[in-house]
C-alpha cells in the first residue's frame, strides 16, 4: 500500500446530481495513480456508489459543527497532501475545519454555479482567504468569482467531463411511450425541476411549438420540488404532447432514443448534461447564459436562445427540427470534444493538486 499522502475530495451531499458524478470520475481517475479517499455523510448515493467500486470513503456526520470537528479529527488522521472541497457547504466545512490547525491544509474548491457571490465580512473570510486554489467549470464561472475580488491566479477552469467509453457502450433506452406516441420527432428535457432551470418557460414554449408542429413530442425527465407546479401549468396550457419520465438512471440511453434535447435555464455553470448530449449525438437548443456557450457553439450543435424568451426558444426548437438542419448539428455534435474527457478533467486536477502541494 502507498504511503504517499492522500487526496481528500469532500462531498457530503445525499442525492445524485452532476456534482456528485463529477467528483465520482475525479476519484476513480485520481486513484489510479494515487491514494484517493471520499468523504461524505453516511447515506450519501455518491459514498455507495464509491465504495462499491473500491475507491476509500469516510464518513463525517453533517455539514455543521460536529461536521468539522469531525472533518478536523479525520485530517489529522489521514494527513492529506490536499482537501478538495466540491460545494459551497464543503467549502465553509473545509475552510473551518482548516482554521483549527496549526498546519493547514492546501485546500482546492470546485466551483459548479455561476450564481452572485454574496458580500460582507464572513464571505470574504470564506472566499478571498484560505483557499489556495479555485477549480471553475466555465470561464463565466471564473468571470463571476474575479468580480467578488478573487485573484486571476487563484482561479483555474477545468471543465465538467463526461466518460466517453461509457456514453458509446450505452445502447438505447425504450422511452414507454405508446407507437402512437413516437410518430414524430421526440424533443427530451432532462433536469432536476428547480426554478434555475425554468421548466415554465419551456412549457410556455411548448404551447407554441404544439401549435406549429403537428407530431413533435415533449418528453421531460427528472423530478424536483416543482413538479406539482409544472404539471399543473402543463393542464392550463393544455398541453397534449408532453410526457413525464420521472427520475431517470439511464438517461444516456433515453438521449440516445430522441431527435433533440432542449435546456431552458436561466443561469447555468456549465450543465454537464449538455455534454453527455453532445457525445451521445443529439442536436441541441438551449440558452446563451453563462457556461452553456462553452459546450454548444450557435449553429453548429443547435441553437442558443437568450434567457426567458419563450417566444424565441419555440422558434429555435422549430428551425432545428427542420430535417437538414437537425442532420447537419448531429454530424457536428461529438466532434472536437477532448477537453470533455474525463482524462483531461483527470490530469488538470492532478496537475493542480500538484501546484498547491
Amino acid at each position: 500500500m502507498s504511503h504517499e499522502a492522500p487526496i481528500v475530495q469532500l462531498n457530503t451531499e445525499l442525492t445524485w446530481r452532476g456534482g456528485e458524478q463529477q467528483t465520482l470520475y475525479l476519484a476513480r481517475g485520481v486513484r489510479a495513480v494515487r491514494p484517493c479517499v471520499v468523504v461524505g455523510r453516511r447515506h450519501g448515493e455518491l459514498l455507495g456508489r464509491c465504495a462499491e467500486i473500491g475507491i476509500d470513503v469516510e464518513t463525517i456526520p453533517s455539514a455543521g459543527l460536529r461536521g468539522v470537528l469531525a472533518l478536523r479529527r479525520l485530517i489529522r488522521r489521514l494527513r492529506p497532501a490536499v482537501l478538495h472541497a466540491h460545494t459551497s457547504r464543503t467549502h465553509q466545512l473545509g475552510r473551518m475545519a482548516n482554521a483549527g490547525l496549526r498546519s493547514p491544509v492546501p485546500l482546492v474548491v470546485t466551483r459548479r454555479v455561476s450564481f452572485p457571490m454574496k458580500r460582507g465580512m464572513i464571505a470574504r473570510w470564506k472566499y478571498l482567504s484560505g483557499v489556495s486554489r479555485y477549480a471553475v467549470v466555465a470561464d463565466a464561472v471564473g468571470e463571476v468569482l474575479r468580480a467578488a475580488g478573487v485573484p486571476a491566479g487563484r482561479i483555474t477552469t477545468i471543465h465538467s467531463a463526461v466518460d466517453f467509453a461509457e456514453v458509446e457502450a450505452t445502447p438505447p433506452s425504450p422511452l414507454g411511450l405508446r407507437d402512437e406516441d413516437c410518430t414524430g420527432p421526440i424533443v427530451l428535457h432532462a433536469a432536476a425541476f428547480s426554478h434555475q432551470k425554468n421548466q415554465a418557460m419551456l412549457l410556455r414554449a411548448w404551447a407554441q411549438i404544439e401549435a406549429r408542429h403537428e407530431s413533435a413530442r415533449l418528453v421531460i425527465a427528472g423530478k424536483g420540488e416543482l413538479e406539482r407546479d409544472l404539471r399543473r401549468l402543463a393542464d392550463e396550457l393544455d398541453l397534449k404532447r408532453v410526457h413525464w419520465l420521472g427520475f431517470r438512471s439511464d438517461i444516456i440511453g433515453v438521449m440516445k432514443s430522441a431527435d433533440l434535447f432542449v435546456m431552458s435555464s436561466d443561469s447555468e455553470g456549465i450543465c454537464s448534461v449538455l455534454i453527455q448530449a453532445r457525445r451521445a449525438s443529439l442536436p441541441i437548443v438551449a440558452t446563451n447564459v453563462d457556461g452553456i456557450p462553452e459546450v454548444v457553439e450557435d449553429g453548429a450543435q443547435g441553437l442558443l436562445v437568450p434567457a426567458g424568451d419563450s417566444t424565441g426558444f419555440a422558434r429555435a426548437v422549430l428551425a432545428a427540427l427542420q430535417p437538414d438542419r437537425l442532420a447537419r448539428f448531429r454530424a457536428r455534435a461529438s466532434v472536437d470534444m477532448d477537453r470533455f474527457s474525463t482524462d483531461a478533467m483527470v490530469a488538470a486536477y492532478l496537475q493542480l493538486y500538484n501546484e498547491v502541494t
